[in-house]
């Protein structure tokens, strides 16, 4: 009976050991695709298994993982975390903030583009955020830039006058 279990699981590892390696005519470990002198053949992708489709892309809309998953893949902020826990650069080549700590200048890095080549300004971002917070387009996240001056205000219909939040574009 001793044999028969060491069998077994001399079996279930030889098998676990053969499905780790490459398909016939497949790609190998680290995405090569047996290209000539080192070069890569194969396209790089990233296949992601959510569990379900994402019910939005409009990142003003997003409130489910799935959807949130793909918009931290795909889009980038001002200022990212790096693994130490500080705040750097991403999009943002630079910032300054004022002495009493309200006003907040970002530089943009030159030379960002969204996927359609059309070039990202600051203006970009003025209307992404101003967007989030208009009434009528109900964003389920909007509270969270409530730190904006006047945006509860206008979130909640108090002022009417988007110029009137504290975001605007240089």
């Amino acid at each position: 009976m001793r044999r028969l279990r060491a069998l077994v699981a001399s079996l279930a590892v030889l098998a676990l050991v053969a499905g780790c390696g490459a398909q016939p005519g497949g790609e190998g470990p680290q995405g090569s695709a047996g290209g000539q002198g080192g070069q890569q053949t194969a396209k790089q992708e990233l296949v992601v298994n959510l569990g379900a489709e994402p019910p939005t892309m409009d990142p003003g809309l997003m409130e489910d993982h799935s959807s949130i998953v793909v918009a931290t893949n795909i889009f980038e902020g001002l200022t990212r975390l790096n693994p130490e826990g500080k705040y750097e650069a991403a999009m943002a080549e630079s910032w300054e903030t004022s002495e009493d700590g309200l006003v907040w200048t970002f530089k943009l890095r030159d030379g960002i583009k969204w996927s359609n080549g059309d070039p990202v300004t600051a203006h970009d971002f003025e209307f992404a955020w101003k967007r989030a917070l208009a009434p009528e387009f109900s964003s389920p996240y909007a509270y969270q830039l409530y730190y904006l001056k006047n945006a509860e205000k206008y979130n909640k219909g108090e002022i009417t006058d988007p110029d009137q939040v504290g975001v605007k574009a240089l």
